[in-house]
């Protein structure tokens, strides 16, 4: 149920949102109304520990006139992709973004998303005017961060690698739906790292970059920091992660 927001609507234009969340029916937000997209919403129930609870998940809410999605979360980003241009957002802790796509679908946690279709014939892009929350596309200080532990730590590099071959756009064999490796589907393609090293690597660019392993694959993809190039790079030295 969307909860209505106290402050005065009258001079605000109508928008209207419509939330299509997995096999639920749609859901229609006007002008005013507030939806949170909690685990009981998103999931049907509370087992699901990737999307967050209440309070702490992302929030959708109307300012004059313009729709926007809030990460409430206190530990992680939100990941949406704009179907307008075809881009990728993270949206920080503690930051909101305005919706400037007719259709958008937001990636609340593990495989699960909600699309977001905003009617309205006066979508702008995010701006940074003074007092604005909004969070603009990813930045060019969080591609240098990473490069640089690239170059410092070539191990680091050449897991990431391993870990996001199926993200690699060489143009073949490429999943539809690609994923990511586990720890374990790592070391069973590269012999020269352990599960714990791979796992404390993901946390290193977590903690330096902000995304968490689901998030990571299509940013590098959005940034082209994954290059045809890169599929000659992949060490198969100890390759047994695909079922035969």
């Amino acid at each position: 149920m969307a909860l209505k927001l106290e402050d005065d609507l009258g001079a605000r234009s109508m928008s209207l949102l419509t939330v299509q969340c997995g096999l639920l029916p749609p859901t229609d937000l006007n002008a005013g109304d507030r939806l949170e997209l909690h685990r009981r919403f998103v999931t049907g129930g509370d087992a699901d520990t990737s999307v967050s609870r209440h309070g702490n998940a992302a929030l959708l809410f109307d300012r004059d006139g313009d729709w926007f999605v809030h990460n409430q979360s206190s530990n992680k980003p939100l990941t949406l992709v704009n179907f307008d241009d075809n881009r990728t957002y993270v949206i920080q802790r503690g930051t909101a973004h305005k919706l400037t796509a007719s259709y958008s679908e937001l990636y609340v946690g593990g495989p699960h998303k909600v699309g977001l279709t905003v009617h309205s014939t006066n979508l702008q892009p995010n701006s940074h005017g003074p007092g604005e929350t909004t969070q603009s596309p990813l930045d060019q200080g969080m591609e240098a961060q990473l490069l640089e532990l690239f170059q410092r730590r070539p191990q680091v590099r050449t897991v990431t690698l391993v870990r996001y071959q199926d993200f690699i756009p060489d143009g073949h064999d490429r999943p539809s739906r690609p994923k990511h490796l586990t720890a374990m589907e790592v070391t069973l393609c590269y012999s020269g790292v352990t599960v714990g090293a791979v796992n404390q690597y993901q946390r290193d660019i977590r903690e330096l970059i902000g995304l968490n392993a689901d998030d990571l694959g299509p940013w590098l993809v959005e940034r082209g920091l994954l290059h045809p190039t890169d599929r000659i790079r992949l060490p198969h030295d100890n390759c047994g992660h695909r079922p035969k």
